[in-house]
């Protein structure tokens, strides 16, 4: 009789340890939950920025005919007055997929917001361990 006791006490144990981690979980699961559209949301910003990225929204940039201006080499010319006047959302404007200065402007870009966000992180950390 005391195999049987031992045994339930064994499994009342079992139910107590997975009860905690139920708990654990459900009282988390906002953060849980924002954890993933943080997650989701910095892997489409490091594809749109680091990779080939996607035309979602299209170009926030208008030609109208009056104002296209050809240069010598049949290439245009936008200009910035013509645009919608409201900033790509996600990513980098798709029109500089096809710019002739888009590695130039993508590799600049790509620098300074490494540097940006480092030293953030870095002011972050140090603040952190001020508080701490």
């Amino acid at each position: 009789s005391s195999g049987i006791n031992a045994e339930y006490g064994y499994f009342d144990k079992r139910v107590a340890i997975l009860d905690e981690i139920v708990a654990m979980l459900y009282h988390g699961r906002y953060i849980i939950m924002m954890m993933g559209i943080f997650g989701s949301y910095s892997g489409l910003m490091y594809n749109e920025i680091y990779s080939k990225g996607f035309d979602i929204f299209g170009t926030s940039w208008t030609m109208p005919n009056d104002t296209i201006i050809y240069t010598s080499d049949d290439t245009v010319q936008l200009d910035p007055k013509y645009d919608y006047g409201w900033p790509y959302y996600i990513g980098i404007d798709p029109l500089w997929i096809i710019s002739e200065n888009k590695l130039t402007f993508i590799n600049s870009y790509k620098m300074k917001l490494s540097v940006i966000l480092g030293l953030t992180q870095m002011n972050f950390g140090l603040f952190i361990s001020l508080i701490n």
